[in-house]
């Protein structure tokens, strides 16, 4: 059996991948479009596809990203006919030496809550649930205003702003907070908007416009910002651009715990389409 690390899919495998995860998803019965955390990263230089390939078949696929310094977040799908063969655990086990290299402690596994294997492999390991999440989908129609403000797409110039920004959100040191302000404004496939009031940044927000569905990212706010309506504003541009230039189905992950902010997209047209669980692996004590 071989293994690939890339940064991103080449044309011809990303069909593979996708057949692979609806496979998967038929036959376990769960939902395809799941959704891994953040569109940013901590470390734009690790590999974020990790595949396992029985000759020319494609096997297996884990997705990373590492949204915190110290905290890797995957999805992973293994073809029905070769799970039970340690898979999972050689395509885990790539990418937690490589985000332990990083500093990593933690990798959170994304489960859909209605997948049993799934979740019967993560019990298995040991590995204890974290936090549920809501994957809500953007239903269209109009989205009420809130502050006014003008948002457009990042731009080089915003990088030490928006990493600030970044900073200011995730309380981690400059040097990750600038490199999650230069994945979301370099990388191909993510589509990064900023808001400002007044020559202030106030605001931005990210989208993953990779797959067949757009990967929304909840809006960083400015601390003496957000109690004012700035993320519905936000919101409200971002969804009418991505609407309108993709033509894709908008995905956003919530924590199911926060009911003002699911109350907020729900407000705002989301609708819950289905729950994740979040298994925790403490790297360096337990297995996968």
């Amino acid at each position: 059996m071989n293994f690939d690390m890339l940064g991103r899919l080449p044309p011809r495998t990303v069909g593979r991948v996708r057949e692979l995860e609806q496979l998967c998803a038929d036959y376990d019965g769960t939902d395809r479009n799941l959704v891994v955390g953040e569109v940013v990263s901590c470390y734009p230089d690790i590999p974020r596809y990790y595949l396992a390939w029985e000759g020319k078949k494609l096997v297996g696929a884990l997705t990373a990203r590492a949204a915190r310094a110290d905290t890797g977040m995957v999805s992973v799908c293994v073809h029905p006919e070769y799970r039970r063969r340690r898979i999972m655990r050689r395509l885990a086990d790539y990418v937690t030496n490589i985000l332990s290299w990083k500093g990593c402690r933690r990798i959170l596994f994304a489960c859909d809550a209605n997948s049993r294997q799934g979740k019967a492999a993560c019990h298995h390991s040991g590995l204890p649930l974290d936090h549920q999440s809501y994957l809500m989908r953007y239903t269209g129609g109009e989205v009420p205003a809130g502050e006014a403000l003008r948002i457009r797409p990042g731009e080089p110039g915003d990088l030490l702003e928006l990493g600030r920004l970044y900073a200011a959100q995730t309380g981690q040191p400059d040097l990750l907070s600038r490199n999650m302000a230069r994945y979301v404004l370099d990388s191909k496939g993510v589509q990064c908007y900023t808001a400002w009031k007044d020559g202030e940044l106030v605001g931005a927000c990210s989208a993953g416009t990779e797959g067949e569905c757009i990967t929304l990212t909840r809006p960083v706010i400015a601390p003496n910002w957000r109690e004012r309506d700035v993320e519905r504003t936000i919101l409200k541009t971002v969804l009418n651009e991505v609407s309108v230039q993709f033509q894709k189905p908008v995905l956003l992950g919530i924590p199911q715990e926060n009911r003002q902010v699911v109350d907020l997209y729900t407000s705002s047209n989301f609708t819950v389409q289905s729950r994740l669980d979040y298994y925790v692996c403490q790297i360096g004590k337990t297995g996968v």
